[in-house]
């Protein structure tokens, strides 16, 4: 079974829970689809990379405990102009 295909279960077991929100597999599907560059950042972690094109910046976190597991995805955007 090719990876594609893996990605692609994994994706619609993600999609209908209810409980699972914004995994590796929807947000490469989500930036495959809108033809988009995702980069997860996160502390302690690899920055991960989905898609390519336009560069969105995620931080994978939790504001109410940074020293607990990660929940949920900020977007970091750029204060100064390029």
């Amino acid at each position: 079974m090719g990876v594609s295909v893996l990605i692609f279960q994994s994706f619609l077991i993600e999609t209908a829970d209810h409980g699972i929100y914004g995994g590796a597999a929807q947000t490469a599907m989500f930036a495959a689809l809108m033809r988009i560059c995702i980069h997860v950042h996160s502390k302690g972690m690899n920055t991960l990379i989905y898609g390519s094109g336009v560069e969105f910046h995620l931080l994978w976190c939790r504001i109410s405990r940074p020293d607990g597991s990660p929940n949920h995805y900020d977007l970091l955007e750029k204060l100064v102009p390029e």
